[in-house]
């Protein structure tokens, strides 16, 4: 025969289930606060603040594009530490010359970094306007219009590297 004390566990006791029922809300609990802390701080997903109103405007942005790959010009973005530039060329390859372009420089996600910047032309076809971008993605939306009312947009997303020490 066994003896007594070998098969007598410890008893589970109301302290016991307290404590377990605490500690597993307990979890639960401190998990959603993590995830609700970062939900409050970081994006807030709203892309346009109104969708039903931007949506009016499919169509408009459709024939907008349409038209811009009509005239056939072309684009090239390029950067460097201390500015941004945007090549425009024609169909036929020469430089489009006296465009008025503005363009908003910022973080994909958020607003606050936003800034407008307006690019100067400094040679035939390129336009260029100084930054001073910290480490990050970033996105360009820049638009160019000719004095004859031609438009084209650009947008680009790109990576700004922290220099090597």
């Amino acid at each position: 025969m066994t003896s007594q004390a070998a098969t007598a566990a410890t008893p589970f006791t109301g302290r016991k289930m307290l404590f377990s029922v605490l500690a597993f809300f307990g979890v639960i609990i401190a998990a959603n606060m993590t995830m609700m802390t970062f939900a409050l701080t970081t994006h807030t997903g709203t892309v346009v603040p109104n969708s039903y109103v931007a949506s009016q405007d499919f169509n408009k942005h459709i024939a907008a594009d349409a038209a811009q790959k009509r005239t056939g010009w072309q684009s090239a973005f390029s950067r460097d530490r201390k500015s941004i530039q945007i090549t425009f060329q024609d169909a036929a390859g020469k430089p489009v010359r006296d465009l008025q372009v503005e363009a908003v420089l910022g973080r994909p996600v958020t607003a606050r970094s936003d800034m407008t910047l307006r690019l100067v032309e400094t040679k035939p076809g390129l336009y260029r306007a100084p930054t001073d971008l910290a480490p990050g993605e970033w996105r360009l939306d820049a638009m160019a219009q000719s004095a004859s009312g031609t438009s084209f947009r650009l947008i680009k997303t790109f990576i700004v590297t922290a220099p090597a020490s």
